[in-house]
């Protein structure tokens, strides 16, 4: 039982990890990325609702991307993270 909670503990911190790696890689790529921020919930920050993705979402007003504390960890999140990084670089760079 401590091996499945020690590997449960350790893909938590790789994912974190990944979060930071990616978002290291676009702060090089391109000027001006937005700040990554953990949150218990995505609806209510920036004026998102219950229609806005509850996993990740980017506040082009704040330059702000939300990642839900729930989704942390979970494999998709990276891409999730990528695809909002991908919004950002639309807004700030004009594309």
């Amino acid at each position: 039982m401590r091996w499945i909670l020690a590997m449960l503990v350790w893909a938590g911190t790789a994912q974190a990890d990944g979060i930071a790696a990616l978002t290291a890689a676009a702060d090089t790529a391109f000027a001006r990325m937005p700040d990554v921020m953990i949150v218990d919930q995505v609806a209510g920050q920036c004026g998102a609702t219950a229609g806005v993705d509850a996993r990740v979402a980017y506040c082009t007003s704040q330059n702000t991307i939300f990642i839900a504390e729930t989704e942390r960890a979970k494999p998709q999140t990276l891409f999730l993270l990528g695809h909002a990084f991908g919004h950002a670089v639309q807004v700030q760079h004009g594309v």
